[in-house]
C-alpha cells in the first residue's frame, strides 16, 4: 500500500513538473503575442483613421494579406527562441499548435475572403475573436495558468459585441485595436514577466 502511494506521489510530482516546464516554455514565448498584439493594434488604429478621414479607397484599407505574411515571417524567426524550440514538451507543443491553428484559420479567411475584394468586416470581427478566445481557453487549461481565461473572456465579449451589431462603424476599429493590445500584447508581456520571475 505504501509502495502504491509512493508511485502515485511520484507520478503527481512528474505531472506537476511537466506543467511547470510547459508554463516556463510558454512564458519565454510571449514575444509572439506582443508582436501580433502591437502590429494588429497599430494597423486597426490606422484603419480607423483611414475610414474616418477617407485617406484611401475602401478596397485599399483591407490589405491585411501583406501584413499577415510579414508577421508570419517575423514569427518564424521569433519561434527559434521560443516555445517552438521545445516541441518535445507536450505543453509547449499544445501552446504552439493552438496559436498556429488560430493563425492559419484567420489568415486563410482573410486571404481567401479577400481575393479580388475586401474581406467581409462583420464576419472577420466575429471569427477572429472567437478563434483567439478558444486559443486562450486551451492555453489556460493545458498550462494550468488560469489567468489566461481573462483574455479568453475578453475576446468572447468582443465576439458577442460584434455578433449583436448589424455592421461595423469606424469606431469599432478602435475597439478592435484596443482589444488587440489588451488581449494579445498584454498577456504576452505577462508571460515574459512570469518567465523572468
Amino acid at each position: 500500500m505504501a509502495s502504491e502511494q509512493s508511485v502515485a506521489t511520484e507520478e503527481l510530482e512528474m505531472a506537476r513538473q511537466l506543467i511547470e516546464r510547459g508554463r516556463q516554455a510558454a512564458a519565454l514565448d510571449g514575444n509572439h503575442l506582443i508582436l501580433w498584439g502591437c502590429v494588429c493594434s497599430l494597423a486597426l488604429s490606422f484603419q480607423y483613421l483611414a475610414e474616418v478621414y477617407d485617406w484611401a479607397a475602401s478596397s485599399l484599407l483591407w490589405l491585411w494579406q501583406p501584413l499577415l505574411i510579414a508577421c508570419f515571417l517575423v514569427s518564424i524567426f521569433v519561434e527559434r527562441s521560443g516555445a517552438g524550440r521545445r516541441l518535445g514538451n507536450p505543453v509547449s507543443r499544445a501552446y504552439v499548435s493552438v496559436f498556429c491553428a488560430a493563425g492559419i484559420l484567420i489568415g486563410s479567411f482573410l486571404v481567401v475572403n479577400g481575393l479580388g475584394s475586401r474581406p467581409e468586416p462583420q464576419t472577420a470581427a466575429i471569427l477572429v475573436p472567437s478563434l483567439l478566445a478558444s486559443a486562450f481557453l486551451v492555453l489556460s487549461c493545458v498550462t494550468d495558468m488560469r489567468w489566461m481565461m481573462l483574455p479568453a473572456l475578453g475576446w468572447w465579449a468582443i465576439m458577442v459585441l460584434f455578433a449583436a451589431n448589424d455592421q461595423l462603424v469606424p469606431t469599432d476599429f478602435l475597439v478592435l485595436s484596443l482589444s488587440s493590445f489588451l488581449f494579445l500584447a498584454v498577456p504576452g508581456m505577462a508571460l515574459k514577466w512570469i518567465g523572468r520571475s
